[in-house]
């Protein structure tokens, strides 16, 4: 191996986070000739198989399950002396269980290639489970009673709206996303909309409003809002959140007892007055 890498280069790579893998085609015409020069600690780490032990062997004999147009793939680097990304590798160690790895290959030495080996077996574990949890999110947002929607923090344009928000608005979300409040909405009320929700990322904290009325094409409704902005990795707001609850039956319902509070009064004040006049 000292006649291939100089100790210095090799004591370099062993340390390195990612796993190195040299092969050298011993015969050009051959791919099966390609032969293992060096491997790393991490490769063989990687691999699960300890390289080491089978430096000077030929590929196939290191990986008898090898991936023939692969390994064609790396005799034509050897060949051709150009590197080339061969993107995520399945590697199946004996049953051990499958590992995805990203592979890169560097043409080096005398007809060499130097295989530069990552396991993406996490990333795709992560990745999966990421996707799991924005499903059980998306689907918990699109179930709630309640209207969801979220803004881009530069343009207050709608970038995601859910389906309660389509009920209680009777506006289908492929005509509200993209838009803003300007665009949807009767200029007085996108003025206020507009307003309350620069006043929310200005203050980097959630909002209340009790009652803002919304024009829809089933009538006016009043709505409960909160609205909140989503920090990003600088802690500037990227978003804004909005969730509104339809208080229009309530509000209506107070308006009614209210009313009949005021003509019950009336009433008593009135049959009051008569009786004193009777006195």
């Amino acid at each position: 191996m000292s006649q291939v890498l100089e100790s210095s280069w090799t004591q370099l790579l062993d340390q390195l986070p990612l796993g190195i893998i040299v092969y050298r085609l011993d015969d050009p015409d051959e791919d099966g000739s390609l032969r293992l020069m060096y491997a790393n600690p991490l490769a063989s780490k990687l691999t699960e198989r300890d390289l080491g032990a089978f430096i000077g062997c030929r590929l196939l004999e290191v990986f008898p399950s090898a991936n023939l147009d692969r390994m064609h793939g790396y005799a034509e680097v050897c060949r051709s002396r150009k590197g080339h990304d061969f993107g995520e590798v399945l590697y199946d160690n004996s049953g051990a269980g499958a590992i995805t790895f990203s592979v890169r290959s560097i043409p080096v030495l005398d007809r060499g290639v130097a295989l530069v080996v990552d396991n993406l077996s996490g990333l795709k574990r992560a990745e999966a489970e990421a996707v799991r949890l924005n499903r059980f999110l998306d689907s918990i947002v699109e179930h709630l009673p309640a209207m969801v929607f979220l803004k881009d923090a530069q343009h207050l344009r709608f970038t995601r709206f859910n389906r309660a928000g389509e009920e209680m608005l009777g506006v289908p979300r492929g005509a509200v996303l993209g838009k803003s409040d300007h665009d949807l909405f009767p200029a007085e009320q996108a003025d206020f909309f507009v307003a309350k929700d620069r006043e929310v990322l200005a203050s980097g904290t959630l909002k209340d409003i009790p009652e803002e009325p919304i024009d829809t094409p089933h009538g006016q409704r009043w709505l409960h809002t909160r609205k909140i902005p989503i920090l990003g990795e600088h802690h500037q707001p990227g978003f804004l959140l909005g969730v509104s609850i339809d208080i229009t039956e309530r509000k209506r319902a107070e308006e009614l007892l209210r009313a009949s509070h005021q003509q019950l009064e009336q009433r008593v004040a009135e049959r009051t007055a008569e009786l004193q006049r009777q006195i």
